[in-house]
């Protein structure tokens, strides 16, 4: 009975021993490389998103005077525009979300999940655009006659 006690105790103290200059982790350069590779992805998805966000809100600055062709459609936009400032606003307080997965029901990274509705955005205002077109032709054409 003494010799299996005192070969209980050999067995834990080396298992101490064992377990305490086992390395709690290691990170190879492999990760660190990815690691720093996603990051910089994240960052050029912030400043592609922030270009975009700029060049948009400059477009945007002076929507509400179209409102005389469709004040439905200017609407519209606005409410687009503000689903994708919301977006941004994320974005830009943490640019490393970028790349990341925008919602759990959704496929989409916020990057990317921005764009479509800044795609969104930019159809509803070529739509705005044509009808802005074709009403100022027809009124042309009135006053010429």
């Amino acid at each position: 009975m003494r010799y299996t006690q005192l070969t209980l105790i050999a067995l834990s103290a080396l298992s101490l021993v064992a377990c305490s200059s086992t390395p709690t982790s290691t990170v190879s350069s492999d990760e660190v490389t990815a690691n720093n590779q996603e990051k910089n992805n994240a960052l050029e998805l912030f400043e592609s998103v922030k270009a975009k966000n700029t060049e948009w809100k400059e477009k945007l600055s002076n929507i509400k005077r179209f409102g005389i062709y469709s004040r439905s459609m200017i609407e519209d936009i606005i409410d687009t525009w503000e689903d994708a400032q919301d977006i941004y606003l994320d974005i830009s307080a943490d640019p490393a979300i970028a790349s990341e997965s925008y919602s759990l029901f959704s496929s989409h990274t916020y990057a990317a999940k921005y764009q479509l509705e800044v795609q969104s955005v930019a159809n509803q205002y070529e739509a705005l655009m044509e009808l802005k077109k074709r009403a100022d032709s027809c009124l042309h054409l009135r006053s010429m006659q």
